[in-house]
């Protein structure tokens, strides 16, 4: 029997160099040994092209982004943006120093794009001599009557011209003497947050290097960018994106709902991009508190804060499917770590709320959701969305309409001797979605919500924030066991147009009540219509009421599943609301369902007592045997007068079984609130 042999690190590293040196067809014809031996294509590190030249081919997420920005070229909905404010004696000379040796290390920062031969080409490096490696301004104090923030708000919206560039733009404002506010701008397309982080650390280190006159102790980086988009276009797993894609398929389904939000204005058109934000800040306490939380159930601060999302959402749209993007920074391999550049790619996390009591059982389901979203977050998301081929509108974003971005900040890293440096709000007022949260984890966590002004104004965003913070003291206070339903959300502030819009908190009212009242007032009016059958409120009130107190006389009681085993008629609806009135909770049972199936079913829900018609009765007596049947055709004698019991919100309605990942039939519990 023959070794399989796994090579080292340093093998793999030899035939990624063997690789590299040679031709366009010669590595066509490598690529097919390696996976003819069976080696892992993946485990191969990623090296420079040594003759790869200035022109370089797009990854697949620049690809969406330039086709954006030809759609729209002035808007500033993919500009990211940040600021500090410095103070005290700040030499100039030491920030051009540390820019000019950032630029040099990382080449995507002076990145330009190009239409040549049918394709876009991105080009490293500068052009000619006349081109600006990176825009660099200086500015004087802002004008009486204008703040800082409207300054960085007007240089953060400046749009950038991917093909002249330049894609980097820094601009230090001198407030005072010894006060300046440094701002950095730049495209989507060279940058993503990740990138930021790295910007900032490396910048630091480099204007620390330059004030105490030393060279910056930089770790020489492995690749460029320019190298990791031609090994991604050279070694792209086709058989391993089909397998990624059809997960995702099945995961988002046919059907792509949009986000029903309570929209301030009726979609129309395409986007304008033009959005707002607001913010709040978050007591350190509260985000240590859910933090602990997190743990207990093996998940992270992140999966919690999307779990709240849901339930927001889910509130305020009073749908129960709930999809959020979220971003992946799609970085992997190693060598991409030190890299400034767009490695981001968008995953859609769907959370399906129907039959999740407490919020221990959501952020278990959630974080199911976002661990298998990551392993297979490979698939670009532009081919994900050209394969499900969702309703295309210029009003909304395809497959998702909300965002969740979660990033943690630590200060330390923009720590300079003899400075005093702190983070400035530099965040653009615009979006690319109609709801996008962000939480920033730092010493003074902050969440905030940015906007789609085409749809959304201010008022009901501030309600949609501190709602958000309402739920994640809740969950602090109570921990995974709190109900979902019993989460309240206080009334809504803003005036009263603003809160009848608002479809956030509803007042409990039982279903078979709420009938009730309707047979109250209106007995006469038809309720029922099914197969040549017909039955007025006042009818279907009186034969629920009968079905309800049998079984209240047959001993059932809150919460005790009941089995509703009849033909498709009027008559099932009386047995279904006369379950209710019992106070028990229905399982449905199909007749032509197989018979051990129903028998697993009703044993494993716990059943007792079983409704069931002549039909029925007959047809399925040897899985009923053993049962209590009562027939809703043979209620003779059993008074029709009104007939409640008590219902509370959080009570069992039904169970119901779907298939199961296994085969096996699996319940899912809804309570009368969700019903």
């Amino acid at each position: 029997m023959s070794e399989v042999l796994t090579p080292s690190p340093d093998e793999l590293l030899a035939v990624s160099r063997a690789y590299v040196a040679l031709s366009a067809d010669k590595r066509k014809a490598f690529r097919a040994r390696i996976k003819a031996k069976g080696i892992d294509a993946s485990r191969l590190p990623i090296v420079p092209f040594p003759s790869r030249g200035a022109r370089l081919p797009l990854s697949h997420a620049q690809e969406r982004l330039w086709f954006l920005w030809r759609l729209d070229p002035h808007s500033a909905a993919y500009n990211i943006a940040g600021a500090v404010r410095i103070e005290g004696r700040l030499e100039v000379a030491d920030v051009r120093l540390a820019l000019e040796q950032m630029v040099a290390r990382h080449e995507s920062l002076s990145n330009t794009f190009i239409e040549e031969d049918d394709a876009v080409w991105q080009i490293a490096g500068q052009k000619n001599a006349a081109q600006k490696a990176y825009g660099w301004s200086e500015l004087a104090p802002p004008a009486a009557g204008e703040g800082i923030a409207d300054v960085l708000q007007g240089l953060a919206r400046q749009p950038f011209d991917l093909i002249a560039g330049p894609l980097l733009r820094v601009t230090l404002i001198r407030c005072a003497e010894q006060e300046h506010v440094l701002h950095f701008s730049m495209h989507h397309i060279i940058s993503d947050g990740w990138s930021m982080d790295v910007l900032n650390k490396e910048f630091s280190e480099a204007c620390r290097a330059a004030r105490s006159g030393a060279a910056a102790s930089l770790s020489p980086l492995p690749i460029q960018y320019g190298d990791y988009t031609l090994w991604q276009r050279d070694w792209v797993d086709a058989e391993a994106m089909d397998k990624q894609l059809n997960f995702w398929r099945e995961r988002l389904g046919s059907t792509q709902a949009v986000l029903e939000l309570p929209l301030s204005r009726m979609r129309s058109g395409m986007r304008s991009g033009e959005g707002g934000r607001e913010e709040s800040l978050l007591a350190p306490a509260l985000l240590a508190q859910l933090r602990a939380l997190a743990q207990q159930h093996d998940a992270s601060l992140f999966m919690l804060l999307l779990a709240a999302y849901d339930i927001l959402l889910a509130r305020y749209s009073g749908q129960q499917d709930i999809r959020i993007g979220v971003p992946a920074a799609g970085r992997e391999r190693l060598e991409t770590a030190p890299l400034i550049g767009f490695f981001v790619n968008t995953l859609v996390i769907r959370s399906e709320l129907d039959g999740l009591l407490t919020f221990g059982q959501l952020l278990e389901h959630v974080r199911e959701r976002v661990l298998e979203a990551h392993a297979h977050q490979d698939l670009p998301f532009a081919r994900l969305v050209d394969a499900l081929q969702p309703e295309r509108s210029l009003s909304h974003s395809p497959l998702f309409q909300a965002m969740f971005n979660f990033s943690v900040v630590r200060d330390e890293d923009m720590a300079l001797p003899g400075l005093r440096v702190s983070r400035l709000q530099g965040a653009i007022e615009t979006s690319r979605f109609d709801l996008v949260l962000n939480v920033v984890d730092a010493s003074t966590p902050v969440v905030a919500f940015n906007y789609s002004n085409d749809v959304l104004d201010a008022p009901v965003i501030r309600r949609l924030l501190g709602h958000y913070v309402e739920i994640l003291t809740q969950l602090a206070a109570h921990g995974s066991m709190l109900p979902l339903g019993s989460l309240h959300l206080s009334q809504a502030r803003g005036t009263e147009q603003e809160q009848a819009r608002s479809r956030a908190d509803y007042p409990f009212n039982p279903v078979a009540q709420r009938i009730s009242a309707r047979a109250l007032a209106q007995p006469q009016a038809p309720a029922l219509h099914c197969e040549g059958q017909r039955l007025s409120y006042g009818q279907l009130e009186q034969w629920a009421s009968q079905v309800g107190r049998r079984l209240h006389e047959a001993g059932v009681r809150a919460e005790e599943r009941v089995g509703l085993c009849v033909t498709r008629s009027v008559g099932m609806v009386a047995g279904l609301l006369g379950i209710f009135k019992s106070g028990g909770a229905f399982l449905p049972l199909d007749p032509d369902y197989p018979a051990d199936r129903l028998a697993l079913m009703l044993e494993d829900a716990g059943v007792r007592t079983v409704l069931a018609d002549a039909d029925t009765a007959t047809q399925l007596a040897d899985v009923l045997a053993g049962y209590q049947v009562i027939r809703i055709d043979q209620l003779d004698g059993v008074s029709d007068q009104p007939f409640h019991m008590p219902v509370l919100a959080d009570q069992l309605a039904y169970v119901i079984y779907t298939s199961g990942s296994t085969g096996r039939p699996k319940g899912v519990a809804i309570s009368q609130r969700a019903l």
